[in-house]
């Protein structure tokens, strides 16, 4: 099952997932977790290949980003290989002091967001 394996590789309970209600095609996904009592992971999907999306949360607490991994690449399609390294893996410190609330997700990427209530 899909939510088990994306529970046990995220290492936290489930809290909530959602596909976008005004987009059909599954161009956008989210998933988040709970990690403790503080801390919240969100990982989003973004398959349109051109378009980024602006995002707005709703958290029911108050969050602020502590880090951020993002998975892209040339094309949706594109991948690794042992000669030649396409995928661009980037993880970066944030430490926002301000309230978590928006946020914009690149084309073509995956994304984990980290949070943490403060």
């Amino acid at each position: 099952d899909l939510f088990i394996m994306l529970n046990k590789g995220m290492a936290g309970e489930m809290i909530e997932t959602r596909y976008d209600e005004h987009d059909e095609s599954g161009w956008f996904s989210a998933v988040s977790t709970k990690d403790g009592d503080n801390r919240v992971r969100v990982a989003l999907f973004n398959r349109r290949p051109d378009t980024q999306v602006d995002l707005t949360f709703e958290l029911g607490a108050k969050y602020r980003l502590i880090r951020k991994e993002i998975l892209t690449g040339e094309t949706l399609d594109t991948f690794n290989t042992s000669e030649k390294k396409q995928l661009i893996f980037e993880t970066s410190e944030v430490g926002e002091a301000e309230a978590f609330s928006e946020y914009k997700l690149d084309a073509k990427s995956v994304t984990v967001l980290y949070l943490e209530k403060f």
